[in-house]
């Protein structure tokens, strides 16, 4: 029974580094887009 919550407990980690890092893509994609808009 420990190990199951163990594999879920990793999941959710590997979920939520995911979801982290597509956050800091859009935050990323979305400051680059304001220079090109501020360049033009």
């Amino acid at each position: 029974m420990p190990r199951a919550g163990f594999v879920i407990r990793l999941r959710l980690v590997q979920l939520n580094r995911r979801i982290v890092r597509n956050l800091a893509a859009c935050v990323h994609a979305k400051s680059t887009f304001q220079l090109w808009g501020e360049e033009l």
